[in-house]
């Protein structure tokens, strides 16, 4: 099954097309700003300075053209450091969708996985830097916001809101039990996918790399069909990524998140299938992230630490609109909680994977997965730098 073509919106109508919810009460500062008054000063600065991003329209058989990947501020990983005072959790608001449902034992299963991290005796990592959206009482009137737009045209305004706090986090390590993971249960879970790539670029990723993602899932997951809908490359700094390796790049996210919401994956499979997305919502739909290491040593400097699903609260997510100049997507930041419980694998190499959940429409199942690359302090201090890519799928039946 193919996406549906489209023809693209005008971008003054598309961002009110993908990751709307219900939080009407909630100031969206970006707004302020975008989309620009057709011959006004700022759509006339954009005319002159960056017209492509007047022109951009969404096309589904386009799906990696990502003009803003030359704009975002690749220093941009988390926000300042801040130190506030504590928000009542039942003040936090999350999106429609049904992130996740209540359990009634959620309790037991986190005792549960207590007593088995002490049984098995997991050795675990405490780093100096661990990113949380911070309990600010801003997110009371405003909600999490940030632009994929060029800051330069738009003097005087903000391109994010964004503000991360450090907190103390033990990271279990897994090597020798990855398989007490699982994708239903955990939320994540670590695999082998040896897909050989000489040389990383765009155009072998496209050609070569994705299309073995989809046969991989397929067979692993027992799906129906696959659409690879985005993908990023990620590296420190662009001088010291692997010799040959051609791509546009970000640096590793060290913050709390999880990539999308429930409701913006839904309004995304409405937009690749527009035709039967009653139809495909009411088998089973899922939204998978595939991250794997592309850097020839293995990884120890910057790991991609999990969070456990069975140790997450709704309260936990807190919707944020990401702006680009034709739709706005909706991802989750992520507020601090002692009960959440992280894992990690050190020294993942090329053919390992680590695959989690964006969403699933199976909620009896885990739903989502929170996870931020981190620092380890156990790492030596002359560790190559990491790269990797991470691919987002939706995964149908």
């Amino acid at each position: 099954m193919k996406p549906a073509s489209d023809e693209g919106q005008e971008p003054t109508q598309a961002p009110a097309e993908v990751g709307m919810h219900n939080q009407l009460a909630l100031d969206q500062p970006w707004k302020r700003f975008w989309p620009p008054v057709k011959g006004g000063e700022t759509w006339k600065r954009l005319l002159r300075e960056h017209p492509e991003v007047l022109a951009c329209r969404f096309d589904v058989n386009r799906p990696y053209d990502r003009p803003w990947r030359r704009w975002a501020d690749p220093t941009f990983v988390h926000g300042a450091s801040h130190a506030v005072g504590h928000v009542p959790s039942s003040s936090w608001r999350s999106g429609d969708g049904q992130p996740l449902v209540p359990r009634r034992d959620a309790e037991q299963e986190r005792q549960a996985l207590d007593n088995q991290i002490r049984r098995l005796k997991l050795p675990c990592v405490v780093p100096k830097s661990f990113h949380h959206l911070a309990p600010l009482e801003m997110y009371e009137r405003e909600k999490p916001y940030k632009c994929h737009l060029p800051k330069d045209c738009f003097p005087g305004f903000k391109m994010n809101n964004l503000v991360s706090e450090n907190y103390e986090v033990t990271i279990s390590e897994v090597t020798g039990f990855e398989h007490m993971f699982t994708l239903n249960t955990s939320g994540f879970e670590f695999a082998k996918c040896p897909i050989a790539v000489p040389e990383w670029s765009d155009e072998a990723v496209q050609e070569r790399y994705l299309p073995g993602i989809v046969e991989w899932l397929k067979k692993r997951l027992g799906c129906e069909d696959v659409f690879c809908y985005a993908y990023n490359f990620r590296h420190y700094d662009p001088q010291q990524r692997p010799a040959g390796q051609q791509y546009d790049f970000k640096p590793p996210f060290l913050r709390a998140h999880c990539d999308a919401s429930a409701s913006t994956c839904q309004a995304r499979l409405r937009l690749y299938y527009p035709d039967n997305y009653t139809e495909l919502m009411r088998g089973r739909v899922r939204f998978i992230n595939i991250w794997r290491p592309i850097s020839p040593a293995p990884v120890e400097d910057c790991p991609l630490a999990m969070c456990d699903f069975r140790t997450v609260d709704r309260e936990d997510l807190v919707p944020m609109d990401i702006v680009y100049p034709h739709f706005v997507d909706e991802a989750y930041e992520v507020r601090y909680n002692p009960a959440h419980r992280w894992f990690y694998k050190r020294g993942m190499t090329q053919e390992d994977v680590i695959v989690f959940k964006l969403f699933d429409s199976e909620a009896r199942e885990a739903t989502v997965c929170p996870h931020s690359a981190f620092v380890d302090p156990s790492a030596p201090l002359d560790a190559p730098r990491r790269a990797s890519i991470e691919v987002k799928a939706i995964v149908l039946g």
